[in-house]
């Protein structure tokens, strides 16, 4: 997380010398959330020795534990990342419990599996954490309907919960099998850091791959491309990479939805390197 949230300028979303003090609110948030993060490491290793099943896990009670904490440290609680942080890193656990050494597809693949094995009662602990410590998305629940009575009526799992939630809040999009972008970003990431050496550099090309994939207008598309392309050294990217930004906030444009396919991206990244 401290990577993805604290990395070198990242135009359009959170990063250290961004103008608000949302960067040092996730770290916050990141510091306090670490228990119940081994908690979930500890219970996909557990997975994947065959100990515990998948239901088994109460994934859904550890990310509404972390949810609590996290509202302990502000009212706009990051609960896409807190739950990304918590299913990518037990997935990851559970991978390399399975694997000796896991490929990124493996580690995708675990992540998806956790998802599916998810029972309603992990979907019903979410829902009612959301509702008790995420007021800034009570009203987007309400709109989609989202109840506990309807999660235990039609047994909605995680991957039902995030397909629902995404169809509102675009960062749960990134958690589910349809969405490439964590495969790209890591391939991205490992692309970039073999090729450099430079981990800084390897996080914030990744993320402009992103950004490269989406609909921008012309001007900011091909600014992002001539970065992506250039071989420019590092203070020159920098300096590119400041005036994207400026740019990006000056037309009101926000990214932070990317953070999720990149930290999760990066991760996986870093586990099939090592």
């Amino acid at each position: 997380m401290h990577l993805t949230i604290y990395s070198y300028i990242k135009p359009g979303t959170i990063h250290r010398f961004a103008p608000t003090h949302d960067c040092e609110l996730l770290m916050e948030v990141g510091i306090v959330i670490v228990p119940h993060i081994f908690d979930a490491v500890e219970r996909g290793f557990m997975v994947g020795h065959g100990e515990i099943s998948i239901p088994s896990m109460r994934i859904g009670e550890i990310i509404a534990d972390a949810l609590r904490e996290a509202r302990i440290v502000t009212t706009k609680v990051p609960h896409d990342l807190v739950v990304a942080s918590l299913i990518t890193t037990s997935g990851i656990s559970y991978a390399l419990a399975t694997y000796r050494k896991p490929s990124i597809s493996n580690l995708r693949q675990a992540k998806i599996r956790i998802l599916r094995g998810s029972t309603w009662q992990d979907a019903k602990s979410i829902l009612r954490s959301f509702k008790a410590h995420c007021p800034m998305i009570t009203s987007v629940l309400d709109e989609l309907e989202l109840s506990e009575g309807r999660i235990e009526y039609e047994k909605i799992n995680l991957e039902d919960l995030f397909t629902i939630l995404a169809n509102r809040i675009k960062s749960y999009y990134y958690l589910l099998e349809r969405s490439s972008e964590p495969l790209k970003v890591a391939e991205a990431f490992i692309e970039v850091y073999e090729r450099t050496g430079n981990i800084q550099v390897a996080v914030v090309l990744a993320y402009l791959g992103l950004l490269e994939e989406l609909h921008l207008p012309k001007d900011l598309h091909n600014q992002i491309k001539r970065i992506r392309s250039s071989k420019l050294s590092f203070r020159e990217i920098g300096h590119e990479l400041v005036k994207l930004d400026q740019e990006f906030r000056k037309r009101n444009y926000s990214f932070d939805y990317l953070l999720i396919p990149l930290f999760t991206g990066v991760l996986m990244g870093l586990t099939s390197y090592a």
